[in-house]
């Protein structure tokens, strides 16, 4: 378990480095290849913020979960310092390129589901 986790890290660490080389992305379409070139555990500290900023709970049956993605997106856009809003397309390929991390997260036990209830189950 030890050994996995200091994988993650580094993996973290490493991507973390490169994203800080690069220049930040100016369109959507720099946005995305940006991405798509960073490991799944980058976008972890997006995922936590914005549970975070819903006291860490999605309530997926009451409301619009799109609006959740969007506020997502937005958290992941900010990762490699792209701060423009995006366009809904954008916001589909970033939860494309995300979702893979959200199930690492369910997997882990970091989110669980529960009848339509998201939670981050490390929450202060």
């Amino acid at each position: 378990m030890r050994k996995t986790l200091l994988v993650i890290l580094a993996l973290v660490l490493a991507s973390a480095v490169e994203a800080s080389d690069r220049p930040a992305p100016r369109t959507e379409q720099e946005l995305i290849a940006h991405l798509k070139a960073m490991p799944d555990e980058a976008f972890r500290p997006a995922f936590v913020t914005a549970f975070r900023a819903r006291d860490c709970v999605v309530d997926a049956r009451v409301g619009d979960p799109s609006a959740f993605i969007a506020e997502l997106a937005q958290e992941i856009a900010k990762l490699v310092g792209y701060e423009a809003d995006l366009s809904p397309a954008a916001v589909r390929k970033i939860d494309d390129l995300s979702n893979n991390m959200g199930k690492i997260m369910v997997d882990a036990g970091d989110i669980q589901i529960d009848d339509g209830i998201i939670t981050l189950t490390d929450c202060p």
